[in-house]
């Protein structure tokens, strides 16, 4: 009698491991209630005896070894008797684009047509291969024309044809660009006040982009955090139109709101934060947060913290700040983005300085932590060196570094602000850093 675990059995024994046999039953549930003789058995065969690996295509796309046999070997005959002058095309197609083979109106004159138009538009085989795997058989989509597609952003990129192709190249999910789509799109953001081509230029996908779905994204989120906010959040992030508005935007506003963070403050400031995964990223995240500082108070003040990786860099800053014996939870609670600083390119040569050159204790900064922020070689060297020569270095941090430049020069050195500015421009070239 059959049981699914027969084909479990069947597909470990032939090599595929345990985990990318789960991943392709939650893929393809048919996978295994699939009969393993006269089934499995006859696909996998069928597939191997073509010269395409079955393991590529049970982690690929399942769905081909629930085929009946017959069937899988007529799909594969037809493939193989287009490219009968070209093996390596048709193993190319078959390994990574097996799903063609599940496509009941299977043309073999029209898949060899098609992919000839796109060898013609992406100009190598390894572009061909590329826009293979990821375009997902959109080359067989009914009305297809690659020549259309790079027509269409030739004019969206000013005429710029080696531009368009390598964005082809990049993202072939753009050779779904329909003819005027871009035109649609453009013609919408543009009444937004939002420079569309701009957009695209930094996130090509978008020209492949419906301007209705495009428009459903931007009347949700005018909806929900204002048109301003709207527009500024899109034009800093264009990625937040590639995202899905019910599995991804929807999810994020609801958490917001519900740690009290104002979904308007993040779309202005911190946009980026509406792409990032809720139970992935910001539940951790805000629960690494609460537990070090006691609330979420500090995410409301500067929601940019939540764009910021948990392990990349929150964590290895709040840890090296402690090692570096100061309040952790009372810097942050002051200055907030002291956590998103570089600990070794920006933090360290700025504490090393106050302690091995000022001879100033480390625990200054806990009265003043945006001493962290501060240029070291525009403002606290070129500050402190000019008063060593005064020989009134005894200020207090705040006294010597929150000042204007011209304030400080003026109330404090008692020189020009051009005298000032002449000192410190001097020490940026001392010290290899550019003047502007």
């Amino acid at each position: 009698m059959y049981s699914r675990r027969d084909s479990e059995s069947f597909l470990v024994a032939r090599g595929v491991s345990a985990a990318d046999v789960s991943a392709a039953a939650a893929r393809c549930p048919d996978l295994l209630f699939t009969p393993v003789h006269d089934g499995l058995d006859s696909a996998w065969d069928a597939l191997a005896a073509c010269g395409v690996s079955p393991e590529n295509v049970v982690r690929v796309y399942p769905a081909v070894l629930t085929l009946p046999p017959p069937i899988l070997r007529r799909r594969l005959a037809t493939l193989r008797a287009v490219f009968d002058d070209s093996p390596q095309m048709f193993e190319l197609l078959v390994c990574d684009v097996p799903e063609i083979l599940c496509r009941q109106d299977l043309d073999g004159e029209l898949v060899r047509d098609r992919l000839q138009a796109l060898g013609r538009v992406l100009g190598s085989p390894r572009s061909l291969a590329t826009a293979l795997r990821r375009s997902q058989g959109r080359f067989l989509s009914p009305g297809f024309d690659a020549g259309d597609a790079l027509a269409e952003l030739i004019n969206l990129f000013g005429g710029a044809e080696d531009v368009s192709r390598q964005a082809l190249r990049r993202d072939p999910r753009l050779l779904g660009t329909r003819k005027g789509s871009v035109a649609e799109t453009v013609t919408f953001l543009g009444g937004r006040g939002i420079d569309a081509v701009a957009l695209i230029r930094r996130q090509p996908t978008l020209a492949s982009m419906s301007a209705t779905r495009i428009a459903a994204k931007m009347f949700w989120l005018e909806s929900a955090v204002g048109q301003e906010a709207a527009c500024s959040a899109v034009r800093r992030t264009p990625s937040i139109l590639l995202a899905s508005l019910e599995g991804q935007l929807k999810p994020v506003l609801r958490y917001l709101i519900e740690i009290g963070v104002d979904p308007a403050a993040v779309a202005k400031k911190a946009p980026t934060v509406l792409t990032r995964s809720v139970s992935g990223h910001l539940v951790p995240l805000c629960a690494y947060l609460e537990g070090l500082l006691g609330d979420l108070e500090v995410a409301r003040k500067f929601p940019a913290l939540l764009a910021y990786g948990l392990d990349s860099k929150l964590k290895p800053n709040a840890d090296f700040l402690a090692a570096r014996g100061l309040n952790v939870s009372k810097i942050v609670r002051k200055h907030p983005p002291v956590l998103a600083y570089s600990a070794d390119a920006n933090m360290a040569p700025k504490l090393d300085y106050l302690e091995e050159v000022m001879g100033r204790d480390v625990g200054q900064v806990n009265a003043l932590p945006q001493y962290l922020g501060y240029s070291l070689h525009a403002r606290i060297v070129p500050r402190h060196t000019f008063l060593c020569k005064l020989g009134a270095d005894a200020y207090s941090l705040s006294a010597m570094l929150t000042p204007s430049d011209a304030d400080f020069a003026e109330n404090i050195l008692k020189v020009t602000a051009e005298e000032y500015a002449a000192h410190v421009r001097m020490h940026k070239e001392l010290a290899g850093v550019a003047v502007g």
